[in-house]
């Protein structure tokens, strides 16, 4: 059929399906606790489905999902539409076709449930993901994903997650499977601690089982290992489905308590469970299993002598074997011991080295299985460990980076500040500099006060130059007295005696101290505390300009007569 017509036709049939053939709707708007058993029941209805059924489920499910809104139902489409790609590998295909786009598919779905909180189907991808590993032999990571299932499943309970019990049991198997006992014990004991409930009850009667497998097979502890087997034997099924099933688990743990009393050395005690374990399990076609029984019937027959009946149990396990390949190795043992009995040596011996190269290949198999797993955890050791330099090494450069770019911004930083101060500096300096030859020139000058010229005397002025009212007062005398205070100041140096005054100078000049005052404001504009300032500050620049004096600052201030320092820092 051309591709284009079959999406078609696909398309057509898919539209057609009655909304009342929709199992997914009786789901809708209820807790995953109240439908788990429901959604379980059609998750493993489809991993067997071909294409197009598969895809009659997917739309049935994208129907509830466009009905409801529902980000949960949204994610079960997802789910389903990645589990039918790499269910169909795992299921139609050999191992070996399982890849690992399709293991890379399971994990970015993974990603996107967890960021969803769709817990349920995170546990489910999860499974899908430690058994992808397994296909592509690498079981280190597998079992490293058992531990992640394992680690997460404590933050969950079986009243939100009632297949709990489940997720126990396949971890356990997986350790099993590598003759992990102490490990394996510990899971299925976490399995039968969880809540029974209609879909945990028989994943707890497997975990019960291989329990007493566990201790019969590690430990040769019979006792407890018949203690799981009887346990199993007593259960009360909640669910009437599990009941009319319950045979199949009692034949199976019937075939175990038998098994326990043949390594004790209790045939006849072995052979009613063997029997009874026989008529039960066939019931369900268990042709694998029943083999197993007639080869075990078989040997207890050719221990006692009887090579008719173990002959009769060999073929019956043969025509069982056609249908169910299984037990080779067992076959092969008893096969062997037959012959031997009856006289027929060359097919004993033959039976015999087929036996042995059994063996050997189950040693090497399982040698080669835990020598890929060595392999395999160091090559994640060494892994982790460069991830680790790597990581390290990444942070160290961040490190460095960063200590770098604060080296160089902080050099920067301290560059701009210093190009930035010395500017500043040199600008400061530069105008410092001007200030102090400013100064030194004002310094070097002599006082050109009002009406030294002899203005006021002779009541002229420069012709187009207005008088001012005060010049317009000032008259000769004021001119001539001033004229002998600044003779003072220049000569003798009164300004420089700490403690001359108004008075003391008026009486030195002696001319009245109201006159003094006013020749002083009329000429300078200033009183006379400012006037006799003037000539110290403009004496004490003279002295800071010269650096042979010796005095320091506050020396110099005294020199020039201020009294003390206080006075002299607020005049400069």
């Amino acid at each position: 059929m051309k591709p284009i017509l079959a999406i078609i036709l696909l398309s057509v049939f898919c539209a057609a399906v009655p909304a009342q053939d929709n199992p997914f709707l009786q789901m809708a708007g209820k807790k995953y606790a109240d439908y788990s058993r429901e959604f379980d029941l059609e998750y493993q209805k489809f991993i067997k489905l071909d294409t197009v059924e598969k895809q009659k489920v997917i739309r049935q499910i994208e129907e509830v999902a466009e009905s409801t809104g529902s980000t949960e139902w949204k994610i079960y489409v997802d789910f389903f539409e990645v589990l039918q790609h790499s269910d169909k590998y795992k299921h139609f295909h050999p191992p070996n076709d399982y890849s690992e786009e399709l293991l890379a598919l399971e994990f970015e779905l993974l990603k996107k449930v967890q960021q969803a909180g769709v817990v349920q189907i995170e546990l489910k991808i999860m499974r899908e993901i430690i058994l992808g590993y397994h296909i592509l032999k690498n079981h280190e990571l597998s079992l490293e994903q058992c531990e992640m299932l394992a680690d997460r499943l404590t933050c969950i309970s079986s009243d939100e997650i009632p297949e709990k019990a489940l997720y126990y049991l396949q971890i356990g198997n997986r350790h099993i499977s590598f003759k992990n006992y102490p490990k394996a014990i510990f899971f299925y004991k976490l399995a039968l601690n969880e809540k029974v409930n209609h879909i945990s009850q028989l994943p707890m009667v497997g975990a019960l089982n291989n329990l007493g497998l566990c201790y019969n097979e590690g430990y040769k502890d019979y006792k407890r290992a018949d203690s799981c087997f009887y346990a199993i034997l007593q259960i009360k099924y909640i669910s009437p489905d599990d009941e009319a099933n319950r045979e199949n688990w009692d034949g199976i743990a019937e075939g175990n308590i038998a098994d326990n009393l043949i390594m004790q050395g209790e045939y006849d005690k072995a052979i009613p469970f063997l029997k009874s374990s026989l008529e039960k399990v066939m019931k369900f076609d268990d042709y694998g299993y029943g083999t197993g029984i007639h080869l075990t019937l078989a040997n207890i027959s050719l221990q006692k002598g009887h090579t008719a009946e173990a002959k009769r149990h060999i073929d019956q396990a043969i025509a069982y074997r056609l249908i169910e390949p299984r037990y080779q190795l067992k076959m092969y043992e008893t096969l062997s011991r037959y012959y031997a009995m009856t006289g027929n040596a060359a097919l004993s011996i033959a039976y015999l080295d087929s036996t042995l190269a059994e063996k050997t290949r189950h040693e090497e198999e399982f040698n080669a299985l835990q020598m890929i797993r060595v392999e395999q955890r160091k090559h994640i050791s060494e892994k982790a460990l460069k991830d680790e330099q790597l990581q390290m090494e990444k942070i160290r450069n961040a490190g460095f980076r960063r200590s770098l770019f604060i080296a160089v911004t902080g050099l920067l930083l301290l560059g701009g500040g210093f190009i930035f101060y010395l500017v500043l500096y040199i600008k400061k300096r530069t105008a410092y500099r001007e200030l102090v030859r400013k100064s030194q020139e004002w310094a070097q000058t002599t006082v050109n006060y009002r009406m030294l010229s002899g203005l006021a005397a002779e009541e002229t002025v420069t012709p187009g130059k207005k008088r001012t009212e005060t010049d317009r007062h000032i008259n000769k005398a004021d001119v001539e007295l001033f004229k002998q205070l600044q003779h003072l100041l220049q000569v003798e140096r009164i300004h420089s005696e700490s403690t001359v005054t108004m008075d003391s100078l008026a009486d030195r000049m002696k001319v009245n101290k109201t006159y003094l005052s006013r020749a002083i404001n009329l000429c300078s504009g200033s009183n006379f505390n400012t006037f006799i300032n003037e000539y110290r500050i403009k004496e004490a620049i003279r002295f800071i300009s010269d650096d042979s004096h010796g005095f320091s600052l506050e020396g110099i201030g005294f020199e020039v007569g201020f009294s003390e320092c206080k006075s002299f820092y607020k005049c400069v």
